[in-house]
């Protein structure tokens, strides 16, 4: 494994998780090192590789907050 230039935030051998589309859950692939995060020790790579899911429903939340109006309801599964 190898990282580019300016990817200050990592060393090689650390475990990573990203989110990009159509490259979840993959074993090696070229990243921009923005879209990555550190899986901490302890936590498995299949936790740290669906912690992204969870990001991603929460952002929906978020932008979706200006859509809802007093008295309704939102639910959001990830």
């Amino acid at each position: 494994m190898d990282k580019g230039e300016g990817c200050d935030k990592f060393n090689i051998g650390d475990r990573v998780a990203f989110m990009r589309g159509g490259a979840a859950h993959t074993e090696c692939n070229v990243v921009p090192c923005n879209l990555c995060v550190k899986i901490p020790d302890g936590v498995s790579y299949e936790e740290g590789a669906s912690n992204h899911l969870g990001a991603a429903a929460l952002q929906g939340y978020t932008k979706s907050r200006s859509a809802t109006y007093s008295n309704s309801w939102l639910s959001c599964y990830g």
